[in-house]
């Protein structure tokens, strides 16, 4: 049986440049370079494109960021719509880089932390109806009828969002609000 992460860092690696930078070898497969310069805005390598001349562009960053299709799993915590007691579920999707450029900016280090609110807010007016009257599978139709167009943004494509699990027991860190395996505040860190 295979296993997945239930998260990832889109950010491969990220490096200052030494002075004077040396030749930059086309970015691997399913990987993408951000340039940040001194000033202006960053630039984006992906494979095949030709690499800018490092010394005439004055960057001072380099990141090498994750393009290719990961599996995230968000362990989520809702009281939806007529809820009398708060409802978990995991939530399972496909989660692709489209501008690895925007994920440096935004310093997303941690993606299912990064998702973790958006997907809450989907469906925190999901109707799921009062406890003792819940139906499991009912609950579970509507939460996934309210993720089948959640597809991101523009930055990162998400797609195939649902959910199988869902039950009444609290979650395991206590609040429901972390991302399972993650960290919410890696998200907000400061790439320098």
């Amino acid at each position: 049986m295979v296993t997945h992460p239930p998260t990832y860092d889109p950010v491969v690696e990220g490096r200052t440049l030494p002075r004077p930078p040396g030749p930059l070898p086309t970015p691997p497969p399913g990987r993408a370079w951000v340039l940040v310069p001194d000033a202006g805005p960053t630039r984006t390598v992906r494979p095949g494109e030709p690499v800018p001349d490092l010394r005439a562009g004055g960057y001072r960053r380099l990141f090498l960021v994750d393009t290719t299709e990961h599996r995230l799993v968000l362990d989520l915590r809702l009281t939806g719509r007529g809820a009398s007691a708060p409802l978990r579920c995991r939530v399972e999707l496909m989660c692709r880089v489209t501008d690895p450029g925007a994920v440096v900016a935004r310093n997303i280090r941690d993606m299912s932390a990064a998702w973790h609110g958006p997907l809450r807010e989907r469906l925190r007016n999901v109707p799921l109806g009062p406890g003792a009257d819940r139906s499991r599978a009912a609950a579970r139709d509507a939460l996934n009828a309210a993720l089948r167009d959640f597809t991101g943004d523009t930055d990162v494509r998400l797609s195939g969002a649902r959910t199988d699990r869902v039950g009444e027991r609290p979650l395991p860190d206590g609040d429901g609000g972390g991302a399972a395996g993650g960290d919410r505040g890696t998200a907000r860190r400061r790439l320098q």
